[in-house]
């Protein structure tokens, strides 16, 4: 149950698989880990329809009010023929992966963007992103930014690759060549929360949300540090969401209710978090 009674809530980070429900961070689960990121990553290889049916029919069982959908698998974003989203889903922004290293990215950008997604997709570890991309894919946030498309960076926090590949240090250089569009920094950055939060204060166009993370580094320190930035910045700077599957929902929502009432948000800064900020990013895509 939310802190706030009948309050609606809205999931910033919602990915397209579904899964028998099994705890996905469990290495036990590891086999059913392996299924749902096969799917994740090769949903152009199915039936398209049939999983957005799926995930909107997910969606409406968790009783969300909106959802922002990730798709992962590049080959949908540069295969030219997506579906019209603005036809096809209500109350559902998508992003897609882009791959930054395709030369007719403007191409694919402007078929994006036609097609009524609210956004583009970069994630550092999964991309391989290092400083000698960076440039690159300024060219690329650039374009998207002249078409109005939010850009979400991946800025969880681990890997073998944890201190070559950085989102928040990608959000950064890009913020250090005044890139005004929109951008969302996803999982918060976990122990590196309050770099984010100093990039936060100074441009007022980045955004946050709290999936994974939230869940991941519960009973550490990193959620007094959270909730330092949040009180820093403002909660309207923030939103839930909770990286379904692989997150279970129910566990995104009770860690989010327990994190609530640790950081002892006020009424306004949870409506914030479960919703306000969501509509106030996204008004306007759909």
């Amino acid at each position: 149950m939310l802190p706030i009674k009948d309050c609606m809530l809205c999931d910033a980070n919602f990915h397209l698989p579904t899964s028998s429900g099994l705890d996905l961070q469990d290495p036990k689960n590891k086999s059913e880990l392996d299924k749902v990121i096969e799917q994740e990553f090769n949903i152009y290889q199915k039936d398209l329809k049939a999983v957005f049916n799926e995930a909107l029919l997910k969606t409406e069982l968790l009783g969300l009010s909106h959802a922002h959908y990730m798709i992962l698998d590049g080959n949908v974003a540069s295969s030219l023929v997506l579906n019209d989203f603005s036809e096809i889903f209500l109350n559902i922004h998508v992003s897609l992966l882009l791959d930054f290293r395709k030369e007719n990215y403007k191409e694919i950008i402007d078929e994006v963007s036609r097609q009524g997604a609210a956004g583009i997709k970069l994630h550092p570890y999964l991309q391989e992103i290092t400083e000698i991309n960076y440039e690159k894919i300024l060219e690329v946030v650039t374009y998207a930014s002249e078409k109005k498309l939010i850009i979400s960076v991946d800025c969880s926090y681990g890997t073998k690759n944890l201190y070559r590949s950085n989102g928040v240090h990608l959000i950064a250089f890009l913020l250090s060549k005044n890139i005004k569009t929109k951008i969302i920094a996803l999982h918060f950055g976990g122990p590196k929360v309050l770099e984010l939060m100093s990039l936060m204060v100074q441009h007022t166009n980045l955004y946050s949300e709290l999936s994974l993370s939230l869940t991941y580094w519960k009973g550490s320190s990193v959620w007094q540090d959270l909730c330092f930035t949040i009180k820093k910045v403002g909660a309207y700077r923030f939103m839930f969401g909770s990286d379904q599957p692989f997150i279970e929902f129910s566990r995104a929502v009770d860690d989010f209710n327990t994190f609530c009432k640790y950081a002892d948000l006020s009424e306004s800064e949870v409506l914030s978090l479960s919703n306000k900020t969501y509509l106030d990013i996204f008004e306007g895509y759909s």
